[in-house]
């Protein structure tokens, strides 16, 4: 889910692979985050943000039920643990 509320239900059984980048530079500014690259059927998703290693298990189980834009005002406040911020989220069409 974006913070514009837009939304995509994507089925895991048209899931087909991940792909991981733990240096990524998020799109239009030269900031460093990570990237997962999950490709369905006929959707690539693209996520970027931190900590995302953290959910890459949860994907393999195909375990995974949402993943949510995190507002920018919330990336500084410290969180437990290592917790995944999604910065962003693209849903492209293949």
């Amino acid at each position: 889910m974006k913070l514009d509320k837009q939304c995509w239900v994507l089925p895991w059984a048209c899931f087909q692979g991940i792909g991981f980048s733990p240096s990524a530079t998020f799109i239009g500014t030269s900031d460093k985050c990570e990237r997962l690259n999950l490709v369905f059927l006929r959707h690539e998703v693209i996520v970027h943000g931190y900590n995302l290693i953290n959910i890459i298990g949860a994907i393999e189980e195909m375990a995974l039920h949402a993943l949510c834009e995190i507002s920018e005002k919330y990336l500084d406040v410290e969180i437990a643990g290592k917790t995944a911020r999604v910065l962003e989220i693209s849903v492209n069409k293949l």
